[in-house]
């Protein structure tokens, strides 16, 4: 669940920061890019929370020493890594846009 909605995350970062997503010529459907600026933000939060919550629950329960929780104590860092890329990627734009003057959200 954790890997397809930061996948599903990433995608959708690079969608919002791309500013032919958002022009009429891109070619992009328009229920695309109301679901983009509409889930992002929410579907993000939803990740953040579940994902804190996975790691404090498997953290708390490595007492118990049961053999798949091996397994996925080596996917945590991983995920997190991507949640990362996705602050990262929207990150990086907001910051372009202050630099050369504009609001941090702009889009032509």
């Amino acid at each position: 669940m954790h890997l397809l909605l930061l996948v599903t995350l990433i995608t959708m970062a690079l969608f919002k920061e791309d500013p032919l997503f958002w022009r009429n010529a891109g070619g992009w459907p328009v229920p695309l890019r109301d679901f983009v600026r509409l889930a992002f933000y929410p579907l993000f939060c939803v990740e953040l929370a579940a994902l804190f919550v996975f790691s404090v629950s498997l953290l708390s329960s490595l007492r118990l020493g049961k053999p798949y929780q091996r397994l996925y104590l080596l996917c945590l860092p991983v995920l997190w890594i991507l949640l990362v890329a996705v602050v990262l990627i929207v990150t990086d734009n907001n910051i372009a846009n202050v630099s050369e003057g504009r609001e941090v959200h702009w889009h032509p």
